[in-house]
């Protein structure tokens, strides 16, 4: 029983290490979910990766000219949603809080 859990344990690590990065078009996608825009208008850039069993890529998106930083995290193979901060706009100003009219 130990030897399967541990055997478990290095399976599942082994593929988080070797997920596959999310790809362009996905980050576009999902900034564009976040910020309440067409995917066809968002501009991905300056993509990094850091972290470990759950990869965090951090990302610039841009919307007609406004650059949004944003994050996503990547666990085998699973990309989460995108959070996103705009200049001025505070982290918490995403679409769902600009239609409740939150937003300054």
């Amino acid at each position: 029983m130990k030897y399967q859990l541990l055997v478990l344990a290095l399976v599942a690590v082994s593929a988080s290490a070797w997920a596959k990065a999310p790809s362009q078009e996905l980050l576009q996608e999902r900034a564009a979910f976040a910020l309440g825009a067409s995917t066809e208008h968002v501009v991905i850039g300056n993509v990094r990766k850091s972290g470990g069993m759950a990869s965090r890529y951090d990302f610039t998106a841009t919307v007609k000219g406004v650059t949004s930083r944003c994050y996503v995290t990547n666990s085998l193979g699973n990309t989460s949603d995108a959070l996103c901060s705009t200049p001025g706009k505070g982290a918490s100003c995403d679409a769902l809080s600009q239609a409740a009219g939150r937003c300054r």
